[in-house]
């Protein structure tokens, strides 16, 4: 029975060490990328090994953060786009690939891009930069050896569900014999709260994202000039047990601007809320979340605005920002891309062109 338990503690351990490389080479390759969008190309010295093949040319870290120095201050910024491929090698090196999206001098364009990686003094260092272009076209030759395969991490996944299982069988013979009932874990579904008067009470998340988003409505609602905005549509996110309406899926509001002096004109705002970020990005929004969204600015003939609070209180947001969805890729949106759209005054009314559609 021992040796049982030892097998699995054992495979448990080695899925959890891969688990823990393939984290540490994101957290790296994520500490690369967010570099790319600060003012000091020194910092690299950090995520560079002693010698790198830079784009076609062996250079000190020295000289990569010179490059990097001059590219920061003309006003280079990048972020990653897609999932991070990793691979490694029975030489130790590890390769990253993945595509980015790059903006300089006003252009926005997408690369392929690959890093490699080794460990340095027990930390893993970028040796290798470059892209899938100049791969194609360089001639390096690199000892990387041979891949590691995935068929022994396969092999582990079976392995410690059959672990799980067997653990699962074991508790309830042991305790159906002692007595001995297993405790069950408080689920992470809810938040556990207590209110003034001293009564206890939970909260599930779903519960507590709904009730912010509802404060955060009724800010923005009041953000509007009655007297200047007509309200079309407020649309409600009610649902139960799975069901819901399909208006669920449209903006929150339509509005439409109605004062004599003014182009008559309507468009549609979703409303999103969020506390902060994180590594300096947040997701507002999922990409089916933004098809739908499309889909309704196409067949309404409308434009569509994504008002965001970030910070502060759902009731009283720390920053506003008003997206055009037409600006809006991905759902994914880094903190240098959201100033071009900051509303300078949180607790000013809104604002809108008509002819020119914008929302202010």
């Amino acid at each position: 029975m021992k040796s049982v338990f030892l097998l699995l503690l054992f495979s448990m351990l080695i899925t959890k060490s891969k688990a823990g490389r393939e984290e540490d080479i994101k957290q790296m390759v994520q500490s690369w990328n967010t570099l790319h969008n600060g003012n000091n190309g020194n910092d690299f010295i950090n995520v560079f090994a002693p010698e790198v093949y830079f784009y076609g040319r062996s250079i000190s870290r020295e000289q990569c953060c010179k490059l990097k120095t001059k590219l920061l201050k003309a006003g280079f910024q990048q972020e990653i786009i897609s999932d991070i491929a990793i691979a490694f090698y029975s030489s130790g090196t590890v390769t990253c690939s993945f595509s980015k999206r790059t903006k300089a001098k006003n252009k926005i364009k997408e690369h392929w891009t690959y890093l490699m990686l080794k460990q340095i003094d027990g930390q893993y260092r970028i040796t290798v930069e470059s892209d899938r272009l100049l791969n194609e076209n360089e001639s390096l030759t690199l000892n990387l050896g041979k891949e590691e395969s995935n068929k022994s991490k396969s092999m582990k996944i079976p392995l410690v569900i059959f672990g799980i299982l067997l653990l699962g069988v074991l508790w309830w013979y042991y305790g159906r014999d002692t007595g001995v009932k297993p405790v069950p874990e408080k689920s992470n579904e809810y938040l556990y709260t207590q209110q003034s008067s001293n009564k206890h009470s939970f909260i599930s998340n779903s519960d507590e994202a709904k009730i912010k988003g509802n404060a955060f409505e009724n800010f923005i609602v009041k953000k509007f000039d009655t007297s200047h905005f007509k309200l079309i549509e407020w649309r409600s996110d009610k649902y139960h047990e799975g069901i819901y309406a399909a208006s669920n899926h449209l903006p929150d509001m339509e509005w439409k601007l109605n004062h004599p002096m003014s182009v008559p004109g309507t468009f549609a705002v979703e409303c999103k809320y969020r506390s902060g970020m994180i590594n300096g990005y947040l997701e507002i929004a999922k990409d089916y979340q933004l098809n739908n969204y499309r889909t309704y600015q196409r067949d309404k003939k409308i434009p569509v605005f994504i008002v965001l609070g970030l910070g502060g209180t759902a009731s009283q947001p720390a920053e506003l920002y008003i997206i055009p969805l037409n600006n809006l890729q991905t759902g994914k949106v880094y903190s240098y891309l959201l100033q071009q759209f900051v509303k300078k005054k949180v607790d000013g009314t809104f604002f809108y062109n008509a002819s020119a559609k914008e929302l202010s």
